[in-house]
């Protein structure tokens, strides 16, 4: 059978770059491979940018023999695969000590979900000094107006230890099975369109006898097909480092941006998870050396190579209509792999991580509290934060004065008493005759007298604010604590 168009005196001419158009599409196609069951098995279409593909993995492997093929240095398996790579936030603990300047990328994406939490007001901001005149009732009536600051948000997450640790080569892993997605013949419906799309073109210039385009859309399916099942063929781990058996709590706060405070309750292994975890990929078996674990990959990689080569030797002798389905091939293929790249992977990372993060009561979340002030947020982040206000009160205060002194400024006279007034009260709740559960109106911090002599009349009136600021964080931890959500901000907690 004649194909159409065979007697014109036109060439594409698009061999050369072919291998080059929509590398970065199908490279990010393939970073969310791993989140959905079955999709190594749904590589079999003639992706465009086989040379682009070829150079960005070839580097997994390991040999002077692919080296030499693929130079530079061989980047982890989870920076390829978009599993590392961030910056995380800040971390202090509150009780070892500890200071992290960077949590990397586990920590970047557990503070990215904590910060899509659902937003309760916290007992303070519904104070009607923090009202917006428009929404103030009759009782808020002669209140004298603060000066609107910056709302801080503060989210309490409580992990526990787990035992489990089946399918772990080595302490400290927990095998992350990354195809457990909801949905899985979701993905595998929508492949479905390139792939029988690709076999039906490659069909077509069978058909009309177009033989080098018929090779090359095939070649190009394979190449395709068996570079997704080789990249796809990883296992991935949760790996964090083990402390010591006599470690403290690791109670600590993660500081995300400037108006983000993550409190993080359990024990120092559990909080590892976060602060210290990280993504591991591995390929091959465990007892097989690291070059030969790599070698499918370095495999695939050379054959991503020669269908490049082929698609610039092959494709301009082959007639116009076979171009033409070649092409058609690379267009679908690329559409494909544009709408895999729109899939937010950060989200998918955010889903992966709370699936085996060891949660308190499964719970998966945590409470995400929004105070109105600053100075509010670190005195409501510092009493979820402390392991035990009916422990030693001079260490609690000791603690609470290092935070205060990381996270606010402590430069002037008027922060100085400031710190130690709420030290001093978080030493009173810690002594054996107050209850963590005092109410406000009971309690030490609700500051019936504090020290403000030799202090002049603006530094009297800022130290106020401030104290106002730690009683109206203390009065929100108060329904924090309370079994019940509160009927207006809807919260709901329990102690450290």
């Amino acid at each position: 059978m004649e194909a159409p168009l065979n007697h014109a005196n036109f060439n594409l001419n698009i061999g050369g770059i072919v291998a080059f158009l929509g590398g970065e599409e199908a490279i990010s196609a393939m970073e969310s491979m791993h989140f959905y069951r079955y999709r190594k098995w749904l590589g079999w279409y003639n992706s465009p940018g086989a040379y682009i593909i070829a150079k960005h993995y070839g580097r997994l492997a390991r040999s002077q023999i692919w080296d030499g093929i693929y130079p530079g240095p061989n980047d982890e398996p989870a920076k390829l695969l978009g599993l590392d790579g961030e910056h995380g936030p800040p971390y202090r603990g509150i009780v070892s000590g500890t200071i992290l300047s960077d949590t990397g990328h586990v920590g970047h994406v557990f503070a990215q979900h904590c910060e899509n939490l659902e937003t309760n007001l916290s007992q303070y901001s519904l104070n009607a000094a923090f009202i917006k005149p428009a929404q103030q009732t009759t009782n808020a009536v002669g209140t004298k107006p603060r000066h609107p600051t910056k709302a801080v948000n503060v989210i309490v997450v409580d992990l526990e230890e787990t035992t489990s640790s089946e399918g772990a080569e080595e302490p400290g892993q927990i095998p992350v099975k990354l195809g457990d997605t909801k949905s899985p013949l979701w993905p595998v419906a929508i492949a479905s369109v390139p792939i029988s799309l690709n076999i039906a073109c490659c069909i077509i210039c069978g058909l009309y006898e177009e033989w080098f385009a018929f090779g090359v859309i095939l070649y190009g399916i394979l190449c395709n097909g068996i570079a997704s099942y080789f990249i796809g063929s990883a296992k991935i781990y949760l790996k964090h480092t083990i402390p010591s058996q006599h470690s403290p709590p690791g109670n600590g706060i993660l500081e995300y941006k400037s108006d983000t405070l993550i409190v993080c309750r359990g024990s120092e292994k559990v909080i590892n998870y976060v602060v210290k975890g990280r993504f591991i990929v591995r390929y091959g078996h465990e007892e097989d050396k690291e070059a030969t674990r790599y070698h499918q990959i370095g495999f695939s990689a050379m054959l991503l190579t020669t269908q490049a080569i082929a698609q610039l030797f092959l494709i301009p002798i082959s007639g116009l209509f076979g171009q033409i389905m070649f092409l058609s091939t690379l267009a679908i293929s690329w559409i494909y792999n544009a709408f895999l790249s729109s899939i937010d992977k950060e989200r998918l990372q955010q889903q992966l991580l709370t699936q085996y993060l060891p949660f308190k009561n499964n719970a998966c979340t945590g409470t995400k509290v929004q105070l109105p002030t600053r100075t509010s947020a670190v005195v409501f982040a510092l009493l979820c934060g402390l392991p035990d206000l009916q422990g030693d009160p001079q260490a609690n205060a000791e603690c609470a004065t290092e935070i205060m002194s990381n996270l606010l400024p402590k430069g002037t006279e008027v922060w100085r008493r400031w710190q130690a007034e709420v030290a001093k009260r978080i030493r009173e709740l810690s002594s054996t005759e107050h209850s963590t559960s005092l109410p406000p109106a009971d309690g030490p911090f609700r500051f019936a007298e504090y020290d403000d002599k030799g202090l002049k009349e603006t530094d009297k009136n800022l130290l106020k604010v401030l104290i106002d600021d730690a009683r109206g964080g203390y009065e929100s931890y108060y329904e924090f604590l309370r079994p019940k959500p509160n009927a207006q901000s809807g919260l709901g907690g329990s102690p450290a």
